[in-house]
């Protein structure tokens, strides 16, 4: 954006100096309108030369020129009933000083509608004009005043006869009707009987030969009528050769004609015609002119293909089929200027990579215009594999520490693919950090992970989940265990900390062990030299597998001594081939599976079930009343449903709390794609923060019910939640590249007090990394949501910006505006006077469509957040925007806002303010929750 220099030119007068006096401003004069019988959403003009005003009921219009001035009151109809106004003065002239007054009155008068229809070929008009109805005419209705006289006439076709109106009596082509009621007339028509030649197709033909060659072509027609037509066909061409010349046609049968042409040696142009003579009474001789342009053969070139790599190439007509294997159609001649379209196609494990030669290009399908001799070469390489994250190892991380102390282990991971691993990790455990907490990874690169637990003041096992995302498609999130035996023993003990996994339980010949995946008496802490014998007992329809850790072996009674810390697994699976699922509840509430096999919490008790390997299974939290969910562990996380397909052993936890009052208002996020890796979620998080510091309370609860892709059709999943504030989809996908357009945001769902609880925000990736680079990203994130709020986008709808002109220049980058585009609010006017503004608040009539008419003007306010352009320096959210938050509707804390001040006129602009245009486009409302519960289109409630 060029560089704006503002100057401040200020003209110092004095009274008196050069004779010169102070001048008044010329008065004014006013108008008092009183409309009565004015529909609701109907308006009257009032105007004059450079002046108009928009009127919807009774009132005074103050500070009018003097002159002369028109009151335009339109004739309109709303459902059937004629509204029409009388003037008590027009012109009305103005005084200055004085008011003038003038009356609109509006009477009604009903309507009475006359439907018409035709059966048959024929048509109905009306001796007014104003029906006309039937073949080619779809005039069909009218509304007509009260005892209006209506005649109707009957016209027949060439091909029909009248026969009657709606009663087979009322036999005359012409009837009257007094427009008393709502009337319907019917005119009915046969068929006359005939011989009827139709459909002749084609009517005419262009057709090329080379010389010295022939031409065959044909046409085609029916017999439409109701007796036999006999035709004959004829041509004085001796170029043109007709082998039928006459024939007969039964009704409601076609023929088609074969004929040829025959080019000489010569190139020239022939130009002649085909004769149909027939008994169809209305037909005369049909002409089919014919057309021959014969031609010397085209010049022939050869395309020459060959292909390196592993796939193939082939074109439209067949001539070409070439790979590497296979040469025999790799190349083939075709006539001067012929179009050619080669399509390649990779084998399995390659992908096409490029055209060379005589054309060149990326795309798989090549169209080629044949002018000279040409060699193409289609090149295919290897397809990498996608990102692939190997097995972590160790496959659980076991832990020990002793009471306030912490201990840290590696686990490692490698990128077994041939792209980039990208990888994020996250967990929801106080004692549990890990270090780096997202990561990108080569192909054959290995990331280990630093896993920090910490023990409290009380000693105990621990068990809990880390949650890796990655971009590996088979592996998208994987759920890591971690296990934590917190210690405090005297020097001469040591524990043994027993683990299940699987359908049984571990227990101690001494009875200090009694150990099952549920829990039970898992560890304790043996004398050194203690001897102890432990046995596996699986559950019914279940077998032991194995010991592992500290112990080995498939016997399911092992002999132990105690001479070190000890730690046991023990592995049990099912007999019968299936997998068990266990969950257990925390809280007043319920989990139950779509399956109907879990039902878990209160009462009911079958909190665990057998799957098939690889089952997926639905799990529903459903909270008591009072009581909301607060989260899974185990083996599911987040706060929704969770889905989990049964790979081995699952565990699952659900925790529900008493629900408590809370009116604050709150901005929650379906974040896809790269918007929900570690750092860009930081950033929507960030500037979601600061809007709810600004707005101090939700409007209202709102539940949402939106099937997939139906929020923001930015492919999320569907969306079954309660939104105590706004719910944002937001995405980072390619748009148009790098400096296009940066992306797009607004409000799509409204309440019904016009407040939105549902909107949308998209990034063009390409502008994401020169954001970051130069420090706007935070900004513009923040500005995009103020977008969604309403800034700018509710504007209109509510009611809060002036009657700027012309209208259609909000949407364009050229047209310039005869009255500039203001917000009206009363709040924003305020604050904008306190900054040292006067008037309404200038909004941006500069930039292109999604610029102007949804910002603040960058001319007055500069670097100001809600401006089109972004700052790579401060961007501050100042009071007024605040204020005009609580115009659209929202309670709003004022001194949650930044330190703002208008920028001064007479500094030139410097680099540190240099900024750049936000290139977006603005999403508008499209749905409205009504108050009875129903969303429906905002243009079906106008």
């Amino acid at each position: 954006m060029p560089k704006r220099i503002k100057i401040i030119i200020a003209f110092f007068s004095f009274l008196g100096l050069f004779g010169c006096t102070e001048q008044t401003k010329p008065a004014t004069g006013s108008i008092h309108v009183e409309i009565t019988g004015l529909p609701a959403h109907k308006t009257v003009m009032l105007s004059s030369p450079g002046y108009s005003k928009t009127l919807t009921g009774s009132s005074t219009v103050n500070n009018l020129e003097p002159g002369r001035y028109i009151i335009n009151a339109p004739t309109f109809t709303i459902d059937s009933v004629k509204f029409k106004a009388s003037i008590s003065k027009t012109p009305i002239p103005v005084v200055a000083g004085q008011t003038a007054f003038v009356s609109v009155k509006y009477s009604s008068e009903k309507l009475y509608r006359l439907n018409v229809s035709v059966s048959g070929m024929g048509r109905i008009t009306s001796s007014d004009g104003k029906i006309a109805c039937g073949i080619g005419m779809n005039r069909c209705s009218f509304d007509y005043n009260k005892d209006t006289k209506v005649v109707l006439n009957a016209r027949e076709s060439a091909q029909s006869r009248f026969l009657h109106w709606n009663k087979e009596d009322e036999n005359s082509k012409q009837i009257s009707l007094i427009m008393d009621k709502d009337q319907s007339q019917k005119a009915f028509f046969e068929k006359l009987s005939k011989a009827d030649l139709a459909q002749l197709n084609p009517k005419s033909f262009k057709l090329t030969a080379q010389t010295d060659q022939k031409r065959s072509a044909s046409f085609s027609f029916a017999n439409e009528g109701s007796e036999t037509l006999n035709y004959k066909v004829s041509s004085e061409q001796s170029w043109l050769s007709l082998p039928i010349k006459t024939g007969s046609l039964e009704p409601e049968k076609s023929q088609t004609i074969d004929f040829s042409t025959q080019c000489g040696k010569d190139e020239v142009k022939l130009s002649g015609k085909i004769l149909i003579e027939s008994n169809d009474p209305y037909q005369g001789k049909i002409e089919i002119p014919v057309e021959l342009s014969c031609q010397k053969a085209p010049k022939e070139f050869e395309l020459k293909l060959t292909v390196s790599g592993k796939g193939s190439v082939s074109s439209k007509d067949g001539k070409i089929n070439c790979s590497e294997e296979k040469t025999e159609k790799c190349s083939a001649k075709y006539p001067e200027s012929s179009e050619l379209i080669l399509e390649a196609k990779a084998a399995e494990g390659s992908k096409f990579a490029t055209w060379k030669g005589d054309v060149s290009s990326d795309k798989e399908n090549l169209r080629i215009l044949l002018s000279k001799d040409m060699s193409v070469e289609a090149s295919f390489e290897k397809e990498q594999k996608p990102a692939e994250i190997s097995k972590i190892q160790p496959e659980k991380l076991y832990l020990k520490a002793t009471v306030n102390d912490s201990t840290t282990k590696q686990l490692s991971f490698k990128n077994t693919g041939e792209q980039n691993l990208e990888y994020s990790l996250s967990d929801s455990y106080s004692w549990l950090t890990e270090s780096p907490l997202d990561g990108v990874l080569k192909p054959g690169e290995t990331g280990r992970i630093a896993v920090k637990a910490s023990c409290g003041k009380q000693t105990g096992a621990y068990r809990a989940f880390i949650i890796f995302t990655t971009n590996d498609k088979n592996n998208e999130q994987l759920n890591y265990e971690v296990n934590l035996m917190c210690q405090s023993l005297p020097l001469d003990k040591y524990p043994l900390n027993i683990y299940v996994d699987g359908p049984g339980k571990v227990s101690s010949d001494d009875g200090k062990i009694d150990c099952s995946n549920d829990g039970g008496k898992c560890s304790y802490d043996y004398e050194i030299g203690s001897s102890v014998s432990l046995t596996a007992t699986p559950n019914a329809d279940a077998g032991f597998v194995s010991w592992s850790q500290d112990a080995s072996g498939v016997d399911k009674t092992i002999d132990l001594k105690i001479e070190k810390t000890t730690n046991i697994s023990a592995e049990f699976a099912a007999t019968n081939g299936k997998i068990m699922l266990r969950l257990s509840v925390n809280g007043a509430g319920k989990v139950t599976s779509t399956d109907g096999k879990i039902n878990c919490g209160g009462s009911n008790n079958n909190c665990s079930a057998e799957y098939e390997k690889d089952a997926i299974v639905n799990l529903h939290p459903v909270p008591d009343s009072g009581e909301s969910f607060q989260s899974w562990g185990g083996d599911c996380s987040g706060t929704g449903d969770c889905k989990i397909t049964m790979s081995k052993t699952k565990t699952v936890s659900a925790t529900f709390s008493q629900s408590q009052p809370d009116d604050k208002y709150h901005i929650s996020f379906v974040l896809l794609g790269d918007a929900n890796k570690s750092s860009k979620r930081q950033v929507f998080e960030n500037a979601a923060e600061k809007w709810m510091s600004i707005i101090s309370k939700n409007p209202s609860k709102e539940k949402i019910d939106l099937a997939a892709n139906e929020a923001c059709h930015y492919g999320e999943d569907a969306i079954k939640t309660e939104v105590d504030g706004l719910l944002i989809v937001a995405s980072i996908v390619p748009i148009d590249g790098k400096g296009g357009i940066l992306g797009q945001a607004g409000p799509r769902y409204l309440r019904d007090g016009g407040l939105p609880y549902v909107g949308c925000m998209q990034f063009d990736e390409a502008d994401i990394g020169s954001m970051e680079a130069n420090g706007s990203l935070s900004s513009v994130i923040l500005h995009e949501m103020g977008h969604v709020i309403g800034i700018g986008t509710l504007w209109k709808y509510l009611g809060h910006m002036n009657g700027y002109k012309p209208t259609t220049a909000c949407n364009s980058s050229i047209e310039e505006f005869t009255v500039k585009p203001a917000f009206t609010g009363k709040e924003a006017i305020t604050e904008y006077a306190t900054l040292g503004g006067h008037g309404n608040v200038p909004v941006e009539d500069k930039g292109g469509q999604g610029t102007r008419c949804g910002h603040w003007s960058e001319a007055t306010f500069g670097n100001e957040l809600m401006t089109g352009w972004a700052n790579a320096g401060a961007m501050p959210l100042s009071r007024m925007t605040v204020a005009s938050l609580f115009d659209l509707g929202y309670e709003v804390n004022k001194n949650a806002a930044d330190d703002y001040h208008l920028p001064d006129s007479n500094i030139i602009e410097s680099s540190s303010f240099s900024s750049f245009p936000i290139n977006e486009q603005l999403i508008f409302p499209e749905y409205k929750l009504t108050k009875n519960g129903k969303i429906r289109k905002l243009d079906e409630l106008k």
